[in-house]
């Protein structure tokens, strides 16, 4: 694809760290279409309700403040689409009272905390008032509810002397109200107009745990940048201007704290490996800041994290892993903190280490156990059950009457006591951000690595916002020896339809059929060929050694090429591979398309990670009517108004296909001339 940059949305310093992270072509194929020059009417209507509204802007000498302006709501209306009147002035002390004139640029975002729903625009001060002031649209575009933490709006019970302080760097009131922050707002600008390119003022929204926002010294922040919209319009405008404005509410207060300093994207910022959920970081070098004490005509009720903060970490916390990181090969005491039967023979064993600091891990290894068994000193490995976003790690353990260390565990280990470990380690673990569907394979106990794989994919889809589609197939001998039964159940019942769990008996004891387990005796090839569809597999097989080997060797025989096929023997033995190439063929959906939900009015960018239409709805807030999500009942067929999708999976349900959807099963498809794929449907 040819970039037109003259008439990019971007300007050179987003594009520049948008080709850095490799998705500049298709951030220019979606800004062209949802970055506007005007305020769309639900915009229009959005920013009519509010009772504050955000704004950044850089004054005479070049430095950058954000800002909050305050009023009834109603203070903030459009002329036209093209044209907003503002009807309220910057609060007391704040800077932006000293810059409003015309030809003025200032990035505005109305954010509605109860719902976290927010919009940017940003706009030329056009003329100015005694009540207020207009403003001509420049750019506007909408952004996800990430990180964005629920607050409710109510008026002061009291009315506080408003008193304004000036200082050079952070006193103790400011770094304790950092300390306490879960949100901020970050103003930048892209400094001088080039003719040809997007430029102007921004202010966007920042979130996270208390503790997210690192003070390093009296004058210096480090702030982590999570995963967002790809647009890097704040950490764009600073790679071309370095002049940047923050602004920290005292939410309970009704105190306002502006700095106005100068930022740095931390490309090889070291620390940031060991901060949960955060991509990079960027610092903030402070060289003025102004706080307006009682100036807020209203304080907020704190609701609730928003869910993708709850899956973050703390700089404290980043610290504390970087730490247990460099003790990866060291023994370390671990406290058994409970224990659950799992099965007839399996019991479940939860460890937590006593420093209090979880070594991170991929979902699929094995952790390292030592235990002093009949005065000898014994050492073993087992396979962790748990995502590396559960609480503590999880070992399942099946009792072998000739075991020593099972039994060990089984019979003389009680909550409470010690044992010493290795973190977590090996080759054989999932990846829950691939695009292809996974088969995974568990005979026995060696379902502890796919059930560390399934509950891996499913907990990190709030941060992701994708699920890879999972085919569980789990082999067990009666119904009583089989382990975790319900849970991956139940993770099947949260995976929207994406992971479906399949149960091979081969003495069923009584179980009923289709109900208990689908399907009777050993796994087989005729199985996996009703169970699946044409597709580009990766399998991930554990179990004993013989199992192992007749799956991987059946694997291979459906097409699946040996480089897709993943095992960990559980016990002794390896299988004996194969060289043979996969040739299936890769399903043909648009790697980018834009999604118009025409009743809804949301417009919104699909990638691939973010699965079926009715997915990528449900994930954008809208609720369609489904059932079976399988293409059988039809309950969410919809009208189609444009556009093409694909089926991975062939609806069974009765429909017209030139002019409705089914959403449970619809992907957009590539289009023929490779321009960005557009779908609209009636929803």
């Amino acid at each position: 694809m040819e970039i037109n940059v003259s008439n990019s949305p971007f300007h050179e310093g987003e594009q520049y760290i948008q080709e850095k992270l490799g998705v500049r072509e298709r951030m220019e194929t979606f800004g062209q279409r949802v970055i506007r020059d005007h305020l769309p009417k639900q915009h229009r209507e959005f920013y009519h309700q509010l009772s504050f509204l955000l704004a950044g802007h850089a004054d005479s000498s070049g430095q950058v403040w954000a800002s909050i302006l305050c009023g009834e709501p109603g203070f903030i209306s459009t002329l036209d689409e093209y044209r907003i009147q503002i009807n309220t002035k910057p609060l007391p002390g704040d800077p932006l009272g000293n810059s409003l004139a015309t030809g003025l640029q200032v990035g505005f975002l109305g954010i509605e905390l109860p719902t976290r729903r927010r919009n940017r625009f940003s706009a030329t001060l056009s003329e100015t008032s005694e009540t207020g002031f207009e403003l001509t649209i420049d750019q506007t575009f909408g952004n996800c509810p990430q990180y964005i933490q629920s607050r409710n709006i109510k008026a002061r019970a009291d009315q506080p002397q408003i008193a304004i302080e000036k200082l050079t760097c952070f006193d103790e009131a400011t770094i304790a109200l950092i300390e306490q922050a879960d949100t901020f707002f970050v103003a930048s600008h892209s400094g001088e107009s080039v003719a040809g390119q997007a430029s102007g003022a921004d202010v966007s929204h920042r979130g996270g745990k208390p503790g997210f926002v690192r003070i390093d010294d009296n004058r210096t922040l480090t702030i982590p940048d999570y995963l967002g919209n790809n647009h890097f319009n704040t950490l764009g405008n600073f790679q071309v201007n370095s002049a940047a404005g923050l602004l920290f509410i005292d939410f309970e207060r009704g105190d306002v704290v502006s700095l106005t300093g100068h930022a740095e994207v931390l490309w090889q910022e070291s620390d940031i490996e060991h901060f949960k959920g955060a991509e990079r970081a960027w610092q903030f070098k402070v060289t003025r800041l102004v706080r307006m004490v009682g100036v807020l005509p209203f304080v907020f009720d704190f609701d609730n994290y928003a869910p993708t903060t709850e899956i973050t970490g703390t700089w404290l916390a980043a610290e504390a892993q970087k730490k247990s990181q460099k003790k990866l090969h060291t023994w370390q005491d671990y406290r058994l903190v409970k224990v659950e039967q799992e099965s007839l023979n399996v019991k479940a064993f939860y460890l937590s280490p006593v420093t209090g600091v979880k070594a991170a891990f991929e979902a699929g290894q094995f952790l390292t156990l030592k235990g002093n068994v009949g005065g000898q000193s014994l050492i073993r490995t087992y396979t962790l059950a748990s995502s590396p976003h559960d609480e503590h790690y999880r070992i399942a353990i099946k009792r072998e009457a000739n075991g020593v260390f099972s039994n060990y565990m089984h019979n003389e280990l009680a909550v409470g006591d010690i044992i010493q470990c290795k973190a977590p380690r090996g080759d054989f673990y999932i990846d829950p951000l691939e695009e292809r569907p996974a088969i995974l394979l568990a005979g026995g106990i060696g379902i502890t690595p796919i059930l560390s794989m399934v509950r891996h994919c499913i907990l990190d889809i709030t941060r992701t916002r994708h699920l890879r589609e999972l085919y569980v197939f789990c082999s067990a001998r009666t119904s009583q020896e089989r382990s975790f039964y319900d849970e991956l159940n139940q993770l099947a019942a949260r995976s929207q339809g994406l992971m479906k769990v399949y149960w091979a008996l081969t003495d069923p004891q009584g179980a009923q059929p289709g109900l208990d387990y689908q399907v009777h005796g050993r796994l087989d090839a005729e199985v996996l060929k009703a169970a699946l569809r044409l597709d580009n597999y990766q399998v991930f097989i554990c179990g004993p050694q013989s199992y192992m080997q007749s799956m991987y060797d059946m694997c291979l025989g459906l097409g699946i090429g040996d480089d897709n096929i993943f095992a960990e023997a559980f016990g002794p033995g390896a299988i004996v591979r194969a060289a043979i190439q996969s040739t299936q063929p890769a399903a043909k959906d648009a790697e980018q398309a834009l999604i118009t939900f025409e009743k809804s009015q949301v417009e919104q960018e699909w990638t691939p990670e973010q699965g079926t239409l009715l997915e990528f709805a449900e994930q954008h807030g809208l609720t369609p009517d489904f059932g079976c999500r399988n293409g059988s009942c039809g309950s969410c067929v919809v009208e189609k108004k444009a556009g093409n999708v694909n089926y991975r999976q062939q609806p069974q349900c009765d429909f017209d296909s030139d002019c409705e959807i089914v959403l449970c099963c619809a992907r957009p498809a590539a289009s023929d001339d490779g321009r960005l794929a557009e779908v609209t449907i009636d929803c």
